[in-house]
């Protein structure tokens, strides 16, 4: 929708997918077996599942050579889908819940066939639809609020499901267990929705157009280019041209004698500086991903080669045999082994995890032993949630009251 143009950009760019993903799409398939099963997650502690293209299930039963990564059902992960699955639940009184539901979108893409795939959706029984999307990332929180997948999944949802019962309102509903412990939500009226998707049918046109006449419209952007293909590959004119005019605009080579700062006043502002920094930074990330992935691929870049990079850390070849070595040269306990308490997140790990009386007991005692410092302040667009850092000036001031300072 931000971009019409990406989508003839991406043809036949690659779609590296990253070990991030995986485990999200890992996370993913165990909440749905729970929510479809009615089972807790700490039923398949220590199970594996496999994350490819082809297969994505329990390791046992994956096709053979089907390729992909390997992921075990850890503590960590239990706790934190385990939330998600119980918030699921709670929403789901009463009501109906589907699970990995299917919707057809293509009313609104234009796409034949096209769907998108809902973590959750919901039908309670006072006729409000709720969408439920995890999130399992640990990045920055992703908010609700005109969210545009949700948006489109809840206007197919209440297409698909109209027939079913009187639908009113509708509630999307994101929960980033990692990041924040309870699901944000943000309440949407049909009107909304089926304004929205009127958008969304004439940003498809164009984007449909582009892709069918050969046009390039780009409109780069921090939110257009963080997923797109051609984009995380370099490949975007648009967005080449849009940074080296953000770089190039108002930054003379100060290394050279005659070099002069640009009159305050003239050329892009701070602010507009600051703005372009993340699409910068990525841009150079992107650049550097591709031109590793070509050498790593045997082609050329002029200029740059692959070298050795820096050697790891050394470590004992067998651990064991280590210690009995140490051991007969008579070292002292305190030589030979390395002490130290553990963290208050991984004391909250041991006694959170039992959920006990007495573990509760016991991680409440160790509450008053703890410590934590204030965030220091740190710069954050103004449509950041957290309220302004206020800076206490007096703190960067010597008292000099009664002194002879005139």
């Amino acid at each position: 929708m931000g971009c019409p143009g990406s989508i003839l950009l991406e043809k036949g760019e690659p779609d590296n997918g990253s070990d991030f993903a995986d485990e999200g799409t890992a996370a993913h398939f165990l909440a749905s077996e729970c929510l479809i099963g009615n089972v807790h997650p700490a039923t398949y502690l220590s199970r594996a599942i496999r994350v490819s293209d082809a297969y994505t299930g329990w390791e046992k039963d994956r096709p053979e050579g089907s390729g992909g990564t390997h992921w075990v059902v850890t503590a960590e992960m239990e706790s934190h889908v385990n939330t998600y699955v119980q918030a699921v639940r709670k929403y789901a009184e009463g009501g109906t819940l589907f699970v990995e539901q299917r919707l057809p979108i293509t009313p609104w893409t234009g796409e034949p066939d096209a769907c998108g795939t809902s973590d959750a959706v919901i039908l309670t029984g006072d006729g409000e639809l709720i969408v439920v999307d995890l999130k399992y990332g640990m990045g920055e929180q992703v908010s609700p609020e005109r969210n545009k997948q949700l948006m489109i999944y809840a206007l197919a949802a209440h297409e698909e499901f109209s027939l079913v019962g009187d639908i009113t309102s509708a509630r999307l509903v994101i929960h980033q267990p990692r990041v924040h412990h309870a699901p944000l939500e943000w309440p949407c009226s049909l009107d909304e929705l089926h304004a929205f998707g009127e958008e969304v049918k004439m940003a498809a046109r164009v984007a449909v157009e582009c892709y069918n006449e050969g046009h390039e419209v780009l409109a780069p952007s921090d939110a257009a280019c963080r997923w797109c293909k051609a984009g995380k590959n370099a490949k975007c004119p648009a967005r080449d041209k849009q940074l080296t005019e953000a770089i190039g605009a108002d930054f003379d080579d100060l290394t050279k004698p005659d070099a002069q700062l640009p009159p305050v006043g003239e050329g892009p502002t701070l602010a507009q500086k600051m703005a372009a920094c993340d699409l910068i930074e990525k841009w150079i990330k992107a650049v550097r991903g591709k031109v590793e992935a070509e050498l790593f691929a045997g082609n050329a870049v002029p200029g740059y080669k692959l070298v050795q990079g820096k050697k790891g850390n050394r470590q004992w070849l067998d651990e064991a045999d280590a210690e009995a070595t140490l051991k007969s040269m008579r070292l002292k306990v305190e030589e030979m082994y390395s002490m130290k308490v553990i963290s208050p997140t991984s004391a909250e790990k041991i006694f959170g995890e039992k959920g006990t009386a007495p573990s509760v007991k016991r991680w409440n005692k160790l509450q008053s032993l703890i410590t934590q410092k204030d965030g220091g302040p740190s710069v954050a667009p103004e449509s950041d949630k957290r309220p302004v850092y206020v800076l206490n000036v007096a703190e960067n001031f010597d008292d000099e009251t009664g002194s002879d300072m005139a």
